[in-house]
């Protein structure tokens, strides 16, 4: 779910930018450059919003344990992989979901430039995101039942 809303957030960046990307095609700019640009732009966004999310989650688990909300006998034991690796996948996941924003970014032709903005075109979402979307739906909530169902099979319930 978290990569199809990084998915679409880089989609209306892509889409924002057009202008911008037309101008850059304009003065000289080629299309890897502009596919590397939004990889290297996904590649911070997922760098910093996985250290803040590290970093958060590790401060929230440090206050439940301090707070004594955990149970007994529970502390908190930070280690360098819970923080790298949370990282690592952050910055995976989103530059994996920005690749086809990346790529829709290299068709943006230097003639787009010179259009008026009301007659960019303006495409919908592809049938392959949307059955994807649905597919990842469908597999949550089936998780979300068979975890319920797993703590009551295990609680005697």
């Amino acid at each position: 779910v978290a990569a199809l809303v990084i998915a679409n957030t880089f989609q209306v960046l892509v889409a924002q930018r057009r202008r911008t990307l037309a101008l850059l095609r304009t003065i000289g700019a080629k299309k890897g450059q502009l596919y590397g640009s939004v990889l290297f732009e996904a590649v911070v966004l997922g760098f910093v919003a996985s250290v803040l999310g590290v970093v958060l989650g590790s401060l929230l688990m440090w206050g439940m344990c301090v707070s004594d909300i955990m149970q007994e006998g529970m502390r908190f034991n930070f280690s360098w992989q819970a923080a790298v690796v949370p990282i690592l996948f952050g910055i995976v996941v989103t530059v994996l979901a920005s690749m086809g924003s990346a790529r829709s970014a290299t068709a943006v032709t230097p003639l787009e430039a010179l259009r008026p903005i009301e007659l960019t075109d303006n495409r919908r979402s592809s049938l392959t995101r949307a059955i994807i979307g649905i597919l990842m739906v469908v597999v949550g909530i089936a998780m979300a039942i068979f975890s319920i169902w797993q703590v009551q099979a295990t609680n005697g319930g």
